[in-house]
């Protein structure tokens, strides 16, 4: 008998990537038979015999086949496979080639501290983040040399990593859920992710007051009002309201629940005690005679010839001749000065 046995070809075979598990031991079970149909390609499955070996030695006289299911060695993490195409009807025709097996360090997510800020005056829930910070928790010691960090919006994206974040983010929502993934810049199929929370949280409202009048030397209560966890004026006193008695600039600053701060600014006005400089009088007959005050003071006056009755004029006219009294009052409320005065 004369027997023609097929002549096997030993089609190249795409290098078999895996990545560890979370130990991190270096070593993984590869499927070797996985890679059969590649070294086959067109050959039929049943003429042929295909092996795998440690060493070309090996694969060239057929010796020390490998198991299917593999495991690499964990000291060499990127091993060469040896592939032993042959004829089932004649050993002698065969045919070799290699590939590498590689096992790829398996990242773990750290999981970073829940991220909160505080609304800007317009209270629209809407703030800019940074992740860029977070990366040494998501990294949680391992190099950034070898693995990549990106951020979310959802668990599918952070799968795929597809739509990373762009920095600044902006939030959707108040309080909105962002996904986390660290992945192996050797082999991208290795990442892992995690989760962390961020919020923007109210802050309080609080208006400008003023400007207040008060009395000079009169105490005169400011109030910062309530629902505040605390408050800071610029006196230095950490009270709801604080009492004044003299003029000035005075801010409060105060702080919710959430830790978030408004400050508001209070001006007061102090009144000075007038002082009556001159008091005219103009004469010229019977009925028609006129008064004119003249006064120095920070205040807002007003003035009287019976103490119940108050014009805004300093000027008295219309006057019958006689003995009167001019009242000068600061229009707040302050104290009264008076002076007498005689028309002949």
């Amino acid at each position: 008998q004369i027997v023609v046995s097929p002549s096997p070809n030993a089609n190249p075979v795409d290098d078999m990537v895996a990545c560890d598990d979370v130990a991190n031991d270096g070593t993984e079970v590869f499927n070797l038979s996985m890679a059969n149909s590649q070294v086959l390609g067109s050959q039929n499955t049943a003429d042929f015999n295909i092996t795998y070996h440690a060493s070309q030695a090996d694969a060239d006289a057929n010796t020390s086949p490998l198991p299917f299911m593999y495991f690499n060695d964990s000291a060499n993490p990127t091993e060469t496979i040896y592939v032993r195409i042959e004829s089932v009807t004649n050993a002698l025709c065969a045919d070799t080639n290699n590939f590498t097996i590689t096992v790829s360090q398996q990242p773990n997510a750290g999981v970073a501290v829940d991220k909160s800020g505080c609304d800007d005056m317009s209270n629209d829930g809407v703030e800019e983040f940074d992740f860029s910070t977070v990366d040494v928790e998501i990294l949680n010691g391992q190099s950034a040399a070898d693995f990549t960090v990106t951020y979310h919006t959802s668990q599918a994206n952070a799968n795929t990593g597809t739509n990373a974040i762009a920095f600044p983010f902006t939030n959707t929502s108040q309080s909105q859920t962002i996904f986390a993934r660290i992945e192996n810049n050797v082999n991208t199929n290795c990442f892992d992710t995690s989760t962390f929370e961020i919020e923007v949280f109210e802050r309080p409202e609080i208006e400008n007051q003023g400007p207040i009048t008060i009395c000079a030397g009169v105490d005169e209560l400011l109030d910062a009002g309530a629902g505040f966890t605390s408050y800071l004026w610029s006196t230095g006193e950490s009270t709801q309201t604080i009492t004044v008695n003299s003029g000035g600039v005075y801010n409060v600053t105060v702080l919710n629940a959430d830790g978030c701060d408004a400050t508001a600014t209070i001006t007061v006005i102090e009144s000075a005690l007038a002082t009556i400089q001159s008091i005219a009088v103009d004469q010229f007959e019977v009925s028609t005679n006129q008064i004119t005050v003249t006064v120095t003071g920070s205040g807002d006056y007003e003035y009287s010839l019976d103490d119940f009755f108050y014009q805004n004029s300093p000027r008295f006219s219309n006057l019958n001749p006689g003995f009167y009294t001019v009242y000068v009052k600061d229009k707040n409320g302050c104290e009264t000065v008076s002076m007498d005065v005689a028309i002949i």
